[in-house]
């Protein structure tokens, strides 16, 4: 397997607001805790970042992902379905935080936040979802063609 470039800090840096900017209209139609929990997610690891902590193992990523999935579970009685898919969806852009270190991640990430802006419209339609669905995308694919 050919070895993928690691994420510089910067690129990182840049990465995190967009990451916010996609799932914060999720958010009002979410669980309170799942918001939190993203948001702290997305603050850990700009704090990571800045300050050179080391990233989570796998055990604690799997604990993670095991309380994530149950939270889900919990809080909606099912794993599928419209709320509870975009739940998990928008967990699962948060957790991808807390392994992210190379541009193979990176990419996951950015395709990801492109499937879930259009998550979106299948709960809203208005015209200010069009033009933060652009806004979106713009920032999204400026960070495509800045790592190129």
């Amino acid at each position: 397997m050919a070895e993928t470039k690691p994420l510089p800090r910067e690129r990182l840096l840049r990465l995190l607001p967009v990451v916010a900017i996609v799932l914060a209209p999720h958010a009002p139609h979410l669980p309170p805790w799942i918001a939190l929990v993203v948001g702290a997610l997305i603050l850990w690891r700009a704090a990571a970042a800045l300050r050179a902590w080391p990233l989570p193992g796998r055990w604690v990523r799997v604990a993670l992902t095991v309380a994530a999935f149950a939270g889900v579970w919990i809080s909606f009685g099912r794993s599928s379905g419209q709320v509870a898919g975009t739940a998990m969806l928008t967990l699962m852009i948060a957790l991808k935080l807390t392994e992210l270190n190379d541009r193979r991640g990176e990419m996951v990430v950015l395709l990801l936040l492109y499937f879930t802006l259009f998550t979106h419209f299948l709960r809203d339609q208005a015209l200010w979802t069009v033009l933060w669905m652009l806004v979106a995308v713009v920032l999204i694919t400026a960070l495509l063609i800045d790592g190129q």
